[in-house]
């Protein structure tokens, strides 16, 4: 169960999937300081405030900080205005098939929003932060 295996003090299983312009997207990104893998939906206002959110931290340390999505719709140009408007360049995986996509089934995504925060050795340290928690946690990451 993906669920049990994807927490905190893991180490993130790999993964290669491919996002919504058809390039490979894999484990070997999230390199950086602070990887956080984000599931959005675009009917979802709380994940939308999540991405602008982590957009925010992304920009203001772009050097520190790797951002995978996970995007829950049916279809994936449902959320590519959000993502044009919101200016979101990191690689954002949506096959349309919502609860039963791979990478959903993978990262024991169960939640929208839903997160998982990734160190520089690949290791959990939180998932499921809600709000200002998951922007105090990625401060802290950062120091």
């Amino acid at each position: 169960d993906a669920v049990k295996n994807v927490k905190n003090d893991k180490r993130l299983p790999k993964f290669k999937f491919k996002d919504i312009k058809g390039k490979a997207v894999s484990d070997s990104l999230l390199n950086k300081k602070v990887n956080v893998i984000l599931a959005w939906a675009s009917w979802n206002y709380d994940s939308q405030a999540s991405l602008r959110q982590v957009r925010r931290l992304q920009k203001e340390h772009p050097k520190d900080i790797s951002v995978i999505s996970i995007r829950l719709d049916a279809s994936q140009y449902e959320g590519k205005a959000t993502m044009e408007r919101d200016s979101i360049a990191w690689p954002d995986i949506c096959d349309g098939q919502i609860w039963e996509s791979p990478a959903v089934k993978k990262l024991g995504i169960a939640f929208i929003p839903d997160n998982i925060l990734i160190d520089k050795d690949k290791n959990i340290v939180a998932r499921t932060l809600k709000g200002s928690d998951l922007k105090q946690k990625i401060e802290d990451m950062l120091k």
